[in-house]
């Protein structure tokens, strides 16, 4: 959609890698690192073909199997099961480009617009891990979940770009397939960059909000279309992967992958140098690079580098007390963003600045900090208080009353368990309530997906939380429209509007003006508060070869296939 500026890869920097690799500047011994590699080319080697185990650590259990739900797209359930899910196009790891997944895709290309058409032809070879073959059945099975018109009670996340299209022609042979939509659509590569499920067995287990919304969520997959299947499970422990011997692309190098769960990520550092897990990618948090560095003697390296994941607090508009804009307001006037970015990730990378944008980040074309208008986030807890007295809020001791004669209830942030960053953040939010009057107290999660979409009883007033931002800008923006399943209570038409302006564009220039357009209207609403961009941190042994950070929806995992171990090692 947009041209991001270029990723600025400290890939543990220049000072530390002669650390980290033992090895003197120029020196090219095997497992060393190169700090000026391509985001892209990171880590790249040979491997040994068709032998070695690794064990990837991850600080969250997998809460469902179905990654296409809001419940199931947490970042670390995506690693492991993305391995399962084919797509058409895999986003790179520089963030500003996608690439055909020619395992799975002979073809597919723009043939026609006024309005959008796109043919794909999909490769003979690629079989579900039954030996059926993939075909246009599957890709039509995820065009009609993700269609409100076809079933309004499907619960996917993302539903851009399918709701625009008019017609989807398969061929008798169902060996392609042609999708017409009904107008121009500039992210059209949008439309299968996210998992397909095998539609014959889908068939078997009820109709398609059946299917969708409980079966695949609920249900192990006992089948796959990547490279690896699961082997076995152990729930809240470990996910083991072994090679799908229906695979059709180059044969996997390694033949075990196991997923533990460590659900302190302080562990994480701890498990590395022992050689309980071999790969990570921990959230940051204060000392992380220094602690990995320490690390050399165990064979450790990592990759740092700016992210497309975005921290941010979400408000639960649900909740009697945050239903008016003027406790949102003033609440978020009350929080200093800067000293909240100091304390937190500021520790960590000193150069990360507070975030202003919701849809467009700091590295792509045409970011605009819309927060400064309403002068959120600068730590004014006297303008705060006006904006409360304006409301018709008065003060009994230090307690804030509500026009309705009622004291403002305790609140909560809820952050995931085990997070010492997003404490910090519930703790540093909690001051800001306390100056105002508003108690707000941190609490955990075990599964933000779950809490954020109130299942299982679960509730929140703020959350701590992240959204991963995508190249493709107004695709990735249509999640916060109304009734979008990463929505879950704001309305705003001229976001709406402001959006499909956007998808509608005829060019990337036009879409990102409206993008921005939109995204103005969303940070007004204050209904979610951006603070600032993660580092994306990628820790592993340095035996291993090709992996790499992909801050991007495709994962860590999206060159599995690739991952072995170096010669020699």
């Amino acid at each position: 959609m947009t041209r991001l500026r270029a990723l600025r890869s400290l890939a543990i920097g220049a000072a530390a890698l002669l650390a980290l690799s033992g090895c003197g500047a120029g020196d090219a011994g095997p497992g060393v690192v190169q700090a000026s590699a391509s985001l892209n080319t990171f880590n790249a080697g040979e491997v040994q073909p068709g032998v070695g185990e690794v064990t990837v650590g991850v600080t969250q259990p997998i809460k469902s199997w179905n990654t296409a739900t809001p419940e199931g797209a947490v970042k670390d359930a995506m690693a492991a099961l993305d391995t399962l899910y084919p797509r058409v196009w895999i986003f790179q790891p520089d963030g500003n480009s996608l690439e055909l997944n020619h395992n799975l895709m002979t073809r597919a290309e723009v043939v026609s617009q006024n309005p959008t058409v796109v043919e794909y032809a999909i490769s003979p070879q690629a079989v579900w891990s039954d030996g059926t073959r993939i075909s246009s059945d599957d890709f039509e099975y995820l065009r009609n979940v993700s269609d409100r018109k076809i079933c309004p009670t499907c619960k996917i996340y993302n539903r851009s770009g399918f709701e625009d299209v008019d017609r989807f022609e398969a061929a008798p042979d169902k060996a392609s397939f042609k999708v017409t939509f009904k107008r121009n659509f500039v992210d059209w590569k949008a439309l299968y960059s996210f998992s397909i499920f095998p539609a014959h067995i889908m068939r078997q287990h009820g109709d398609l909000a059946e299917s969708f919304n409980n079966y695949l969520s609920r249900t192990m997959p006992t089948w796959s279309g990547g490279p690896y299947i699961i082997d076995s499970y152990r729930e809240g422990v470990d996910l083991t992967l072994k090679p799908n011997p229906k695979w059709y692309g180059k044969p996997v190098n390694l033949q075990k992958v196991t997923f533990k769960v460590i659900s302190d990520a302080a562990q994480i550092p701890i498990a590395l140098s022992n050689g309980e897990i071999d790969v990570a990618t921990p959230q940051p948090q204060v000392d992380l690079p220094q602690t990995l560095s320490s690390l050399a003697d165990a064979n450790i390296g990592f990759q740092m580098s700016e992210g497309l994941y975005f921290e941010s607090f979400v408000l639960n508009l649900s909740d009697p007390v945050l239903k008016d804009v003027a406790v949102r307001r003033a609440i978020f006037t009350a929080l200093d963003r800067q000293q909240l970015t100091a304390k937190t990730v500021g520790q960590i990378d000193p150069n990360v600045k507070p975030l202003g944008s919701i849809m467009v980040m700091h590295q792509q074309e045409g970011y605009e900090d819309k927060t400064k208008d309403l002068k959120l986030g600068l730590g004014d807890v006297e303008g705060a208080k006006a904006i409360l007295r304006d409301a018709g809020y008065r003060w009994d001791g230090t307690a804030l009353v509500q026009p309705n004669g009622e004291r403002v209830p305790q609140l909560t942030c809820v952050f995931t368990a085990g997070n010492a960053l997003r404490r910090d953040e519930c703790e540093i939010l909690s001051t800001a309530g306390a100056a105002l009057g508003i108690p707000i107290t941190a609490v955990t999660t075990n599964s933000l997906g779950e809490t954020l979409t109130e299942a299982q009883g679960t509730t929140y007033d703020f959350a701590a939380a992240a959204f991963l931002g995508s190249p493709l800008v107004a695709t990735n923006a249509f999640r916060f429209t109304t009734g979008q399943g990463y929505n879950y209570h704001n309305e705003d038409d001229v976001v709406d509007q402001g959006i499909r302006k956007a998808i509608e564009s005829s060019s990337p220039e036009d879409a990102v003006r409206a993008v921005n357009e939109a995204d103005r209207a969303l940070v007004n609403d204050v209904w979610i508060l951006p603070l600032y961009q993660q580092p994306s941190i990628v820790a592993f042994n340095k035996r291993l070869a090709n992996v790499r950070g992909n801050d991007t929806w495709a994962g860590l995992t999206y060159n599995i296939e690739e991952w072995g171990i170096r010669p020699g090692s």
